[in-house]
């Protein structure tokens, strides 16, 4: 960075991309997090949670992508789409919550299945709260 003297933008740039790196460094975190949790859950695990759950997965999955396209393309629509998808996000959390709640009065027994099921959806979570990061850092470099 000396030697080149980087001027405004170039700053800008280098700052996004450190941004972005240090984002998907967390983002990698949640995913492991998610792997390990995921060995504790049955394969009779009830149907709802595991719909709720691949939803969220499937919404998180997707602003990923499009916080890191709209970074390459430098693209603020796309940001700014990244970061309207979060109140789904949040929205599903706040169903699967409701949901196991639920099942933990229902079936007791299985408490421990249940609360793992929360923990992947609160990492879940906050993959979508590091994306948005990711696309306000985009977005701040395009002003």
């Amino acid at each position: 960075l000396l030697l080149k003297n980087p001027v405004n933008d170039d700053l800008k740039m280098i700052n996004t991309a450190m941004t972005l790196i240090a984002e998907m460094e967390q983002i990698g975190e949640q995913g492991k997090d998610i792997t390990e949790v995921c060995r504790f859950i049955s394969s009779d695990t009830e149907y709802v949670i595991i719909v709720h759950i691949a939803k969220m997965a499937d919404v998180v999955s997707n602003m990923v992508r499009q916080a890191v396209m709209s970074f390459v393309l430098r693209d603020s629509k796309m940001a700014n789409y990244v970061i309207s998808n979060d109140n789904e996000v949040d929205g599903l959390f706040l169903t699967i919550k409701t949901d196991l709640l639920e099942l933990i009065g229902k079936d007791f027994e299985k408490y421990e299945e249940i609360l793992e099921s929360l923990m992947i959806a609160k990492y879940l979570e906050r993959v979508g709260d590091y994306t948005v990061n990711i696309a306000e850092s985009v977005i701040e470099l395009l002003r």
